[in-house]
């Protein structure tokens, strides 16, 4: 299968490539490793030579922190280090006085790519959802269960500090969970999810100069200017990865427990699934940013394919826990995100965040 990106995305992996590990030309960034650096120096000088230099990057990132970057410490000693890699820059990285560090985007030895984990997640936000429609039609029981999840859940909420609150909606959202992956399962444990037959690769990587590049993550309907550096996957970039239901896994599970659900995981399934929670979430996002932004995504379908959203940034909206509150009852939605996100707001769900040209981030289609 392919994955192909019709906005930015940015998956994280927890680092950040601080300003003594890139180089800024124009509109050129450059990273570069210890090793890197290391090896460069020794082709450059030796003996003691080498030891001054080397003592003297050292002064250089202990007395000016951020106030420079390796780049300029090597304009400035006329030195030339092969970069591992260089990407487009479309924003500024010295604001003020100091250089901002970039969060850096995954990658193995190979390039940058999508993991496996991070499809699935997406996958089973929207099992989660077609499930819960398909039963609100058929005039089920399951919307006023996880309705009533969320209201105790909610009462929990308002009696304990905001510290507390994390871990009564994590709670809560494992109690959802079960109505869905573990229905009837002995007790909840990884090896009774019913979304264990979904196998799903890590996607191929690429070069980081073939798919990435650096750009500034702002808040659009916010009162803080927040501006935050991030390595990008660009638009157009195809990525192949493997998408498998194991059906030996799904038989394996019913002859363990009977989940009314798991004759559901199948493609055509997922698919129709997709449509529908899509449509629902465009249909918001369009209450926010309009026709402008959302046109060229659903324009990049055609038939057959899988729409998703994935990594970082992807919005409120797209939170598991969030999902069937917004089917039938903003009221309730309205009093749960107050409890929810860090900061409340009087207006929920009203910021969103973009890149430096104003695209929304995380679109992807599999086809």
């Amino acid at each position: 299968m392919k994955l192909r990106i019709i906005s930015p995305i940015h998956v994280g992996d927890g680092e950040e490539i601080i300003p003594w590990e890139y180089s800024v030309t124009g509109s050129s960034f450059s990273y570069y490793s210890v090793e890197k650096i290391t090896e460069g120096l020794r082709g450059s000088f030796s003996g003691q030579r080498l030891r001054n230099m080397l003592i003297k990057l050292r002064d250089e990132v202990r007395n000016s922190e951020f106030r420079k970057s390796l780049g300029d410490f090597l304009r400035e000693n006329n030195i030339s280090i092969e970069p591992v890699y260089t990407i487009p820059l479309k924003t500024e990285l010295k604001k003020g006085a100091e250089y901002k560090s970039v969060k850096s985007f995954i990658k193995n030895t190979e390039g940058a790519y999508v993991p496996g984990s991070e499809i699935k997640g997406a996958l089973r936000t929207v099992f989660m959802f077609g499930v819960i429609y398909r039963d609100m039609k058929e005039g089920g029981n399951l919307l006023k269960k996880v309705r009533e999840i969320l209201i105790n859940s909610l009462n929990r909420s308002r009696k304990v500090d905001r510290r507390e609150k994390r871990s009564v909606w994590e709670e809560a959202n494992q109690e959802v969970q079960k109505l869905i992956f573990f229905r009837n399962a002995p007790k909840q444990d990884a090896k009774y999810d019913i979304f264990k037959a979904v196998l799903v690769s890590d996607t191929e990587a690429v070069k980081p100069s073939e798919s990435l590049y650096v750009d500034s993550v702002k808040v659009l309907g916010s009162s803080r200017d927040i501006e935050d550096p991030h390595e990008l996957m660009k638009e157009g970039v195809e990525l192949s990865f493997s998408l498998k239901i194991d059906e030996d896994r799904k038989k394996g599970l019913n002859e363990v427990y009977k989940n009314p659900y798991i004759d559901l995981l199948t493609e055509d399934f997922l698919y129709e699934s997709s449509k529908l929670f899509y449509k629902f979430l465009l249909d918001r996002e369009r209450e926010f940013f309009g026709d402008r932004y959302y046109e060229p995504v659903e324009d990049s379908l055609s038939e057959g394919d899988f729409l998703l959203r994935i990594g970082k940034h992807q919005g409120f909206l797209n939170i598991t826990i969030m999902l069937p509150v917004l089917l039938g009852d903003r009221k309730l939605f309205d009093a749960v995100f107050k409890e929810v996100v860090p900061q409340p707001r009087d207006k929920t769900n009203k910021t969103r965040k973009v890149t430096s040209e104003g695209k929304p981030l995380g679109w992807v289609v599999i086809s």
